[in-house]
C-alpha cells in the first residue's frame, strides 16, 4: 500500500533509492485530498443537498475524471519500488506480508463501516444490511473496493511469468482489458473497476521500471493534458456522449500532467501540507467516509446553508481527524494494530518471545 512504500523509502540516512521522494509524498497527498473532496461532493449530490449549486456538480465530475486513476498510478509505482529488487524480482516475504495486512484491513474496516451504515442509516445515502457485510468477499462496501482490487493486483503482478514478460506486451494487454471493462456491468468482485484500473496500476509499475521515461516527459505530458482536458470539456458540455475509451484518455492526460508538474515544480513537489497528507493517505482513505457522512448529516442542524462553507468544513474535518487519530496511535504505539495488523502482531509476538527467552 502507499504508506508501506513510504516506510520503505524513509530515513535520510538510508541508501538513495530508499529515501523518501518528496514529490511522490506531495502527489499522494494531492490525490487523497481529491478522493476526500470527491466523496464529500458525491455525498451532497446523492443526498440532493444544495440543488441550487452549479459549481459542485462540475467539481465532482472533474475530480472523478482522474483522481482514482492517478491514485492507481501512484500505487503501482510504489508497489514496484517497495516490493521488487533492482533485478525485478519480487521480495516475496515483504510483499505477501503486506498483502495479508491489506486483507485484514479490508475485512476489519469493511465490517466496521458496514455496521456504522447499518446502525446509523440516517447518516448515509446508500443503505446497508447485514447481508451486505457478510458478502464483502464478493461485493465490497464502498469505498473499500480500492483495497479489495489492490490485493489482487499485488498477487497478480508478483507472478514470476509476468515479472519476466515483455513490459510492452503486458501494457498492451492491460489496455485491452481496461477497454473491455466498458462491456462489464456486474457488481460482483468489482470486476468493472478491477479491469478498468489495471492499466493505470501497471502504468505506475512501468514508470518505476523505466525511471519515469515517456510518462515523465514534459512535452508529452502537455500534449496529453491538452487532449484529456479537451475531451473532458466536451464531456462536461454534453458535446460528446459517453465514448468508450474517452474516460481513459482524460484520466491519463490529467494524471500525467499532474505527475510532471509535481516532479518538476518545487512549490508543488515539496509542499509540507501535501507531504503530510501523503504520508497518512492510507489512514485518511480508510477512515474519512465516517466523517464525510456524519458531518453531512449534522451540518444542517447548525444552519450551514452555504454549500461552499459546508463542503469546505466537511472536507477539512474528514481529512484532519484521520491524521490526528493516526498521530495519537503512534504516540500510544498502537498505530500498526490498525494499519499494519499482521506486521504489528508478528512483531509483538517476536518481542514477547525474546523477553521470555531472557
Amino acid at each position: 500500500m502507499l504508506n508501506e512504500a513510504a516506510a520503505e523509502n524513509n530515513a535520510l540516512s538510508a541508501p538513495p533509492q530508499r529515501r523518501r521522494l518528496k514529490y511522490i509524498d506531495s502527489l499522494k497527498g494531492f490525490a487523497i485530498l481529491c478522493v476526500v473532496l470527491g466523496h464529500v461532493t458525491d455525498g451532497y449530490l446523492s443526498a440532493g443537498m444544495y440543488p441550487s449549486s452549479k459549481s459542485m456538480p462540475i467539481v465532482h465530475e472533474v475530480l472523478y475524471s482522474f483522481h482514482m486513476a492517478l491514485f492507481m498510478i501512484i500505487s503501482g509505482y510504489l508497489y514496484y519500488m517497495a516490493y521488487f529488487d533492482e533485478g525485478g524480482k519480487p521480495k516475496k516475504g515483504r510483499l505477501y506480508r503486506q498483502t495479508l495486512n491489506l486483507t485484514v484491513m479490508y475485512i476489519v474496516f469493511s465490517v466496521a463501516f458496514g455496521l456504522f451504515k447499518v446502525l446509523c442509516g440516517r447518516f448515509t445515502n446508500a443503505k446497508t444490511s447485514i447481508s451486505d457485510i457478510l458478502l464483502i468477499a464478493f461485493k465490497p462496501i464502498s469505498p473499500y473496493w480500492y483495497l479489495y482490487i489492490l490485493i489482487f493486483y499485488y498477487l497478480i503482478f508478483s507472478v514470476k511469468r509476468l515479472c519476466r514478460a515483455d513490459n510492452r506486451l503486458i501494457l498492451a494487454v492491460s489496455v485491452v482489458v481496461s477497454l473491455l471493462s466498458f462491456f462489464v456491468s456486474t457488481s460482483l468482485f468489482e470486476l468493472h473497476r478491477f479491469m478498468y484500473f489495471i492499466f493505470f496500476f501497471y502504468l505506475g509499475i512501468m514508470c518505476r521500471k523505466n525511471n519515469g521515461g515517456f510518462f515523465e516527459n514534459g512535452a508529452a505530458a502537455a500534449i496529453m493534458f491538452l487532449v484529456g482536458a479537451t475531451l473532458l470539456l466536451l464531456t462536461l458540455t454534453d458535446t460528446i456522449g459517453d465514448v468508450m475509451g474517452a474516460s481513459m484518455i482524460i484520466a491519463l492526460g490529467i494524471s500525467q500532467a499532474l505527475w510532471c508538474a509535481f516532479k518538476k515544480l518545487k512549490p508543488l513537489g515539496e509542499n509540507r501540507l501535501l507531504e503530510l497528507c501523503g504520508r497518512y493517505c492510507l489512514e485518511i482513505y480508510v477512515l474519512h467516509c465516517v466523517f464525510t457522512s456524519g458531518a453531512r448529516a449534522v451540518f444542517p442542524d447548525f444552519i450551514l446553508n452555504n454549500y461552499a462553507l459546508s463542503v469546505a468544513l466537511n472536507f477539512v474535518i474528514s481529512t484532519a481527524v484521520p491524521i490526528l487519530f493516526s498521530l495519537v496511535c503512534k504516540k500510544l504505539n498502537i498505530h500498526g494494530l490498525f494499519f499494519k495488523p499482521v506486521t504489528y502482531l508478528s512483531e509483538r509476538k517476536s518481542r514477547r518471545g525474546v523477553e521470555n527467552a531472557l
